[in-house]
C-alpha cells in the first residue's frame, strides 16, 4: 500500500500558494497527473507524474523488482562497513533495497525493490507470506524429526508454527515457513542434534529461484508481477 495525499495539498506545499490559488489552477486545467486533468479531491502518490503546464513538479517513480541468488558467505546487508556485504557481489541500483534476509551461511532467493511500502507486508508472518527452503543435514533423517518440524519445535522460548515438510532423500528436506525467527531452521535442527550443511531458499511467495545461479539477478516477469498478491 502506498502513501496517498490530495493533489490540492501537494500544490499548496510545492508551489507555495494558497488553497484558493491551488483550486484555481485545477479549475483552469493547468495541472495534470499522468497527462490527465484532475480535480482538487484527486489523490496522488510517488508513482504519479505531476505537471504544471510544461513544468514537471514531480517525476513519478517507477517501481521495479528483481530476484537475486545470494551466494553462501555473503551478509544480507547493504552496510558497506560490514565485511562481505551485498555490494561485494552485486551492483545494486540506487534506491533499491533487499527484502528477505538470509544468514551468511545460507544461500538462495532474495528480492530487491525500490518500493519501500511493501517491506512490512512481506515480512510479517501474519500475512502468510510463504518462504520455502531446501535443507541438507549431516546425518540421516528420521520420522520423529520430520514430525517435529511439521508440528512445531520450541526455540528461543517459543514454539514454531506448524508447517509443511517434504523429505527429498536421506539427508535433505524442503520446509515451508511463514515465520522469520532468527536462524529458525538451524535452531530447529540443532534441537534434534542435526547440523545444517546446506540451506537454500528456493521460493518467496510466488517467486521461485528456479535455475538461477549464484550472483544472478532477474527482473520479475509480467507473469510474476501479475500473480503477486503481495503488491
Amino acid at each position: 500500500m502506498t502513501f496517498r495525499k490530495r493533489i490540492l495539498y501537494f500544490l499548496v506545499k510545492n508551489l507555495q500558494i494558497s488553497n484558493k490559488q491551488a483550486h484555481q489552477l485545477l479549475l483552469d486545467e493547468k495541472i495534470t497527473v499522468n497527462g490527465e486533468i484532475v480535480n482538487a479531491l484527486f489523490e496522488i502518490n510517488e508513482t504519479d507524474t505531476i505537471c504544471f503546464q510544461n513544468q514537471v513538479l514531480q517525476q513519478g517513480i517507477i517501481y521495479q523488482y528483481f530476484k537475486f541468488y545470494k551466494p553462501r558467505g555473503i551478509e544480507s546487508t547493504l552496510n558497506a562497513e560490514i565485511p562481505d556485504n551485498l555490494h561485494t557481489c552485486i551492483a545494486i541500483p540506487e534506491g533499491f533495497f533487499p527484502i528477505g534476509r538470509l544468514d551468511k551461511e545460507s544461500e538462495g532467493l532474495m528480492l530487491f525493490t525500490n518500493n519501500g511500502f511493501i517491506m512490512n507486508k512481506i515480512l510479517k508472518h501474519e500475512n502468510n507470506m510463504e518462504k520455502e527452503y531446501e535443507v541438507t543435514v549431516n546425518k540421516q533423517l528420521d520420522a520423529e524429526f520430520i514430525h517435529a518440524l511439521e508440528n512445531g519445535i520450541t526455540i528461543m522460548g517459543q514454539k514454531t508454527l506448524t508447517t509443511k515438510v517434504i523429505q527429498i532423500d536421506d539427508f535433505t528436506f524442503i520446509i515451508t515457513l511463514i515465520q522469520g525467527l532468527n536462524r529458525q531452521i538451524r535452531r530447529m535442527c540443532y534441537k534434534f542434534d542435526y547440523d545444517v550443511t546446506k540451506l537454500k531458499r528456493i521460493r518467496m511467495m510466488n517467486l521461485y529461484l528456479g535455475n538461477m545461479v549464484e550472483n544472478e539477478i532477474k527482473y520479475l516477469s509480467e507473469e510474476e508481477l501479475k500473480t503477486a498478491d503481495w503488491l
